[in-house]
């Protein structure tokens, strides 16, 4: 049997392919590595999108965290020493309806200084200090003399207001705006010894705890003690102070129950017409859109039927629409929507909060999510703790 001679088209048929057609054929062309940078590039995008939602969410459970040991921290504190211990939260310097900080605070103080005073009633009735000590200036700028101080004249104990308030940027003067806030029985016009009841002060030793970066306690979104003040005219420091059988002492007991919203700054500091800021307030289902109703600019805030996350603030005062604007659906934080009769509105994308809530009847301490039907629901019944 002959063999077919071996020829140059057959050997080349049978021959491996050379390393160079090989090269060619792994190389990509231009268009090709730029369709896998774009792909790159979307995927790293995403990514970070949803790392900074995850990392934002963990900073406001950690502060959540934060907060509710610190409380408890004092609880303890005050059944181990057997005398009152307490939190002071400490407001932002440039924003006082938030707080970032916090530090334990120790049993007040009675001060006297062996000096007298005396005491004159207006015509209306209203009894004054008209020559408070000089030492008092220092007791004030100290943050021991406040607002709510109580003084014993007699043996009888009055509490001590200024006028003005004071607020956190500019102190009022001391002399000359004490005044007692109930009927006062004693002399008149005559000097009479005096005792103060101080505020607390910090422990020695311990520093103001911080909250994580950008997260904040919404003073102006929380549910606290009536003696703390309103919105925008809090007085005082905010101090929460615990017996030594662990309830709530003093008057903030009068509470019930204290719930602490922490949020993002951003949610917190929303600009308003008046230079002044205010938080996104917690909705729920009472405060779904409704048609034919009267809404106030900078003020009125609804969220949309159903709850898409998204929440809207008036803008543009008047009355609303026969029907749900259909902008409510596809706005992007930021934007404004018209067309629902005389309203526009403005979109927000609040990010998801946190309730620290403190029951001054027991001094239990726990940390419950926004239930977005019933916004404390959570926060009352204990239904869900983390």
């Amino acid at each position: 049997m002959m063999r077919e001679p071996i020829t140059n088209a057959r050997f080349a048929r049978r021959r491996p392919p050379s390393v160079v057609a090989t090269r060619q054929r792994a190389s990509f062309t231009l268009l090709e590595l730029l369709v896998s940078l774009g792909i790159i590039l979307i995927l790293a995008v995403l990514t970070m999108r949803l790392l900074n939602a995850t990392l934002n969410s963990d900073r406001i459970r950690n502060g959540a965290r934060e907060l509710q040991t610190f409380l408890a921290g004092a609880r303890d504190r005050a059944i181990f020493a057997g005398q009152p211990r307490g939190v002071r939260l400490i407001q932002d310097p440039f924003d006082h309806s938030t707080a970032r900080s916090f530090v334990y605070i120790g049993a007040p103080a009675t001060f006297t200084d062996g000096n007298t005073i005396i005491i004159a009633t207006s015509v209306a009735g209203v009894s004054t200090v008209t020559n408070p000590p000089l030492t008092w200036n220092n007791l004030v700028q100290r943050g021991l003399l406040t607002d709510g101080a109580t003084i014993v004249l007699g043996g009888a104990s009055y509490t001590m207001a200024r006028s003005p308030s004071p607020t956190i940027y500019q102190p009022s003067p001391v002399a000359g705006t004490w005044t007692l806030t109930k009927t006062y029985t004693g002399p008149v016009g005559t000097l009479i010894s005096y005792s103060l009841q101080l505020s607390p002060t910090v422990l020695p030793g311990d520093q103001p705890r911080s909250l994580p970066s950008n997260v904040v306690i919404d003073l102006d979104n929380s549910v606290l003690p009536s003696t703390w003040g309103s919105a925008g005219s809090y007085a005082g420091p905010l101090d929460l102070l615990f017996n030594p059988n662990g309830t709530v002492a003093g008057t903030v007991a009068a509470a019930g129950r204290i719930h602490f919203v922490l949020s993002e700054y951003v949610d917190a500091s929303v600009p308003l017409w008046n230079n002044g800021v205010t938080g996104v307030p917690l909705l729920d289902a009472t405060n779904t859109w409704q048609a034919n109703t009267p809404y106030t600019a900078q003020t009125s805030w609804v969220i949309p039927n159903p709850q898409n996350d998204l929440v809207f603030r008036c803008v543009t005062g008047g009355t609303s629409g026969a029907g749900q604007p259909a902008g409510f659906t596809t706005a992007t934080p930021g934007s404004q929507v018209t067309g629902d009769g005389a309203v526009t509105w403005e979109c927000y994308n609040p990010k998801a909060r946190l309730v620290v809530s403190l029951a001054t009847q027991t001094g239990r301490v726990t940390t419950s999510p926004v239930n977005p039907l019933d916004k404390y629901r959570y926060a009352e019944i204990g239904e869900v703790t983390q």
